[in-house]
């Protein structure tokens, strides 16, 4: 197959999208419920050109375009600051993603290639073009916000060791700012969603677990508030919760809060050994059986307990 090839995701988001069915697609596109399967699986490719086809087939309007856009799910979704902040943190909010480069968005489509269209500055109707191309520029605007979104789900859901770059490029950037900050920054912009983010600030807590355990427990909390927002499967967020909760425990021990390092190294124990199907081996299997030995000694510890 010739042509560019796009995320399997792109055929699940669309779905989601419209809240359809495999039966219910392949009715309104003329795809059989079987090759849907098939890309949705990545049995087959997924080209570009059948996505474009798939698309025109809908013949979507500005409203639909709307109506799906805002119906996608988000890799790295704009989560809602909710009504526990004063206007004084949404003013510090906005204040501080702008300092480190980044406007926050509250419309639904803000995620789009190019942002949302203006109406008036688009055709009316349809345009004209060969089969396989998408002739509304509802639709064509449509398939740009797809093929992203997609591979920003192939992106998060596949994580890689190169991720690492970015952790540390996302920690420069957030370190600089007081701790009380960090978490509103890290509440507000999903980009500091990420997980190597998360291993960043676990292993900088650790080094610091002997200088500044004040700064270290700031930091271990920090880490876990990022990872139960860290987007991909249950199994991949419960591990990173449990490496978190891990550098935690630790903290906690270092302050002499015997029962609640306890605490939290069982329950990161329980994290990390139910997410170990979702780690592709990025995390360090040796820190948290550390950690334990540290704490119970010749005690059996919660992971020798489980082996058993």
């Amino acid at each position: 197959m010739t042509g560019e090839i796009v995320s399997p995701w792109c055929l699940k988001l669309l779905r989601a999208a419209g809240e359809w069915s495999r039966e219910e697609l392949s009715e309104a596109t003329g795809a059989s419920t079987q090759a849907l399967r098939d890309w949705e699986d990545g049995k087959e490719p997924l080209s570009r050109a059948t996505l474009e086809g798939l698309v025109a087939a809908l013949h979507l309007t500005e409203e639909d375009t709307v109506t799906l856009g805002a119906a996608m799910p988000r890799a790295r979704p704009w989560r809602s600051s909710g009504s526990d902040l004063s206007a004084a943190e949404m003013s510090a909010i906005e204040h501080l993603a702008a300092q480190v480069g980044r406007e926050l968005q509250s419309e639904l489509l803000a995620r789009s290639p190019a942002g949302r269209p203006s109406s008036d500055a688009l055709p009316s109707g349809s345009l004209p073009g060969l089969a396989g191309i998408v002739r509304s520029a509802w639709g064509r605007y449509f398939l740009g916000m797809l093929v992203q979104e997609g591979e920003e789900w192939e992106a998060v859901w596949h994580p890689r060791p190169e991720d690492r770059v970015e952790g540390e490029e996302l920690w420069s950037r957030l370190e600089r700012f007081p701790a009380r900050e960090r978490l509103l920054l890290v509440d507000a912009s999903p980009e500091f969603s990420h997980w190597s983010l998360c291993e960043r600030i676990c292993l900088q807590s650790a080094e610091l677990a002997e200088e500044d355990l004040r700064q270290a427990h700031g930091l271990a909390e920090l880490a876990l508030r990022i990872a139960t927002r860290v987007p991909g499967e249950d199994d991949w967020r419960a591990r990173l919760k449990g490496f978190a909760l891990a550098h935690l425990g630790n903290v906690r021990q270092a302050q002499g809060d015997l029962d609640g390092a306890a605490e939290a190294l069982r329950e990161a124990r329980r994290l990390w050994d139910a997410g170990a199907s979702g780690d592709p081996g990025l995390l360090d299997g040796s820190i948290l059986p550390f950690f334990e030995m540290c704490l119970f000694g010749d005690e059996e510890s919660p992971g020798e307990s489980a082996g058993r």
